[in-house]
């Protein structure tokens, strides 16, 4: 119906429930000139980024297997055990592990084996599938509705192996866990800074913004929340997205950037004027600034704007 009438779709998973469903939706959209995609949103996590950026710098070398097993009790959702319901763990939660295999290679498998089980309904409830990419090269998927699998995905190269510890959290992530899920690389040490810097931001206080600035007076720390930071950028690309990552509304309602009005001074943070900076220096130094008034100016707005709600709802419940 929203083809029909031109617009573009997110649909959510699954597509269709075949492969020529599937195709004639396909050739619909081509027909109407529009978009129309599958919602599998987990590509845009910043794990997804993350190992993406490790393949293509050849860090793993070349890519040679990739094994996923993602399982998950499910036997008391309904729509996954009917089969007229769309049902199966293949649909349910097949459709990322396979996505993940397709993604990671870069092309389709030259072959398909597959076995499983199915319940009274037809449903399939357990399932082993291989992707034969070619010689020395597959994809191998254990699937299960009945219990609860490590969900570990592993993608081993030539010269490396990465692992993701918990698949269901990728798919879930939010960017908070990111550091303590994101896959690593074998014989990549844990950066603990990193670990600690993922629990604690956005800053939401003035007293962890200063115990920060402390910090960030050893050098092995400012490189370490530089390196951060550079991960913020990849996932959220301009400065006022990664300072949303950074401080909270409420934090930032405390500043501006040349400290006047009665307000401190954003940019006498070392977090802001140095670190920060470093990062984005290739926009130079007042478009720097001008980016970071702006951003100051949209923070101290939606700070109002939720103090003022609060306010009305508050008079409206007296």
């Amino acid at each position: 119906m929203m083809l029909d009438h031109g617009k573009d779709v997110l649909c959510e998973k699954p597509l269709c429930m075949n492969e020529d469903q599937t195709l004639q939706l396909i050739g619909h959209s081509h027909s109407k000139g529009c978009f129309l995609m599958e919602g599998i949103w987990s590509r845009c996590v910043p794990a997804y980024q993350y190992i993406r950026k490790q393949i293509e710098s050849n860090a793993l070398g070349e890519v040679l297997n990739v094994n996923c097993r993602f399982g998950l009790p499910m036997e008391k959702v309904g729509r996954v055990m009917r089969r007229s319901l769309g049902g199966g763990v293949t649909l349910e939660l097949g459709v990322y592990a396979l996505q993940f295999a397709l993604w990671i290679f870069g092309y389709f498998p030259q072959n398909i084996m597959a076995n499983g089980t199915l319940n009274k309904d037809g449903v399939d409830e357990e399932a082993n599938i291989v992707l034969h990419y070619g010689p020395d090269r597959k994809a191998e998927l254990m699937l299960s509705s009945l219990k609860r699998f490590d969900n570990k995905a592993i993608i081993k190269g030539t010269d490396g192996t990465m692992t993701l510890p918990e698949l269901a959290e990728v798919m879930a992530q939010h960017w908070k866990k990111t550091h303590k899920i994101v896959c690593r690389i074998s014989g990549e040490m844990e950066n603990d800074t990193h670990t600690e810097l993922s629990i604690v931001m956005p800053l939401t206080s003035l007293d962890s913004v200063y115990d920060i600035e402390k910090k960030l007076d050893s050098d092995d720390y400012q490189e370490s929340m530089k390196s951060y930071i550079f991960m913020l950028k990849d996932a959220s690309s301009d400065i006022i997205g990664v300072m949303r990552k950074l401080f909270s509304d409420n934090v930032l309602f405390n500043f501006n950037w040349d400290g006047v009005h009665g307000k401190r001074s954003l940019s006498k943070l070392k977090l802001v004027n140095s670190v920060l900076f470093d990062v984005f220096k290739l926009q130079g130094r007042i478009d720097f600034e001008d980016s970071m008034r702006r951003c100051l100016t949209l923070s101290h707005n939606r700070h109002k704007q939720r103090r003022y709600l609060s306010n009305n709802s508050s008079s409206a419940t007296a």
